[in-house]
């Protein structure tokens, strides 16, 4: 089963439909899946309005967001090389993709910030 949900009030014409696919239903109902799912777009804590997806999906773009700053040789200047305009032409950036192991301290931590 999946449908389409518009959570928020469009500002100047400006909703976006998100579409949900249930892969198990262990929840009971779809109707109560879907209610739900609209009551979790109320509780995201870093907007002041509904948001067009259910807060746990915020929270963990922040978590995987915040992760670098968690990384072994994490330095600041780094943070500015992200937005960069630079073209590297066909050869890419050169960098390598590093795995992130976040310590058990920091595992059950939930990122409001």
């Amino acid at each position: 089963m999946d449908w389409y949900m518009v959570s928020q009030k469009g500002l100047k014409g400006t909703s976006r439909p998100t579409h949900y696919h249930i892969l198990q239903a262990d929840f009971g109902t779809p109707a109560e899946l879907q209610q739900l799912t609209f009551d979790l777009c109320h509780l995201y804590a870093r907007a002041t309005k509904v948001v067009s997806r259910p807060a746990p999906v915020y929270y963990a773009h922040r978590a995987a967001f915040l992760a670098q700053y968690y990384k072994d040789g994490y330095r600041e200047e780094n943070m500015f090389e992200v937005g960069s305009t630079t073209s590297h032409g066909s050869r890419g950036s050169g960098g390598s993709v590093q795995s992130i192991v976040l310590g058990i301290n920091i595992c059950n931590t939930v990122y409001f910030a």
